[in-house]
């Protein structure tokens, strides 16, 4: 059983159920219980690579992306367009920390692996100097 499937399987559950553990296939017969707390720990981690990995795209082998709208294959070599992404994430990331600069609303860009402690902090900080 992958983190994915235990999670879609326990989050279809009915709500009463949803956080009670859950069977997970082992392999070869055997079966355990796996803790929720333990399973969307598991997921938030595999989320967190995979954001950083996006973010900095650092993939190395191909990449082979599947358009929404046709489902049509489309195959990626991240080194040759690394540069080109990093630099539309840049152009998107500044475009919204203008507009919520000019809307006096506090921007912060954060990874996902930023502890919440640690954001409400420069939150918190930023709000006492003013500065938006």
């Amino acid at each position: 059983t992958s983190i994915q499937e235990a999670v879609k399987s326990a989050l279809n559950r009915d709500r009463s159920m949803i956080y009670d553990p859950i069977v997970v296939h082992l392999g070869q017969q055997k079966y355990g219980l796996l803790n929720m707390q333990v399973l969307l720990l598991a997921q938030c981690d595999l989320l967190e690579n995979l954001s950083n990995e996006f973010q900095e795209l650092s993939f190395k082998d191909p990449l082979t992306f599947t358009g929404m709208e046709d489902n049509e294959i489309i195959p990626a070599m991240p080194e040759m367009i690394r540069a080109e992404y990093k630099s539309i994430f840049k152009e998107f990331t500044d475009r919204y920390k203008k507009a919520f600069y000019e809307a006096g609303i506090s921007y912060i860009l954060l990874s996902t692996k930023t502890p919440l402690e640690e954001a409400l902090i420069h939150y918190l900080t930023d709000r006492a100097r003013g500065s938006k």
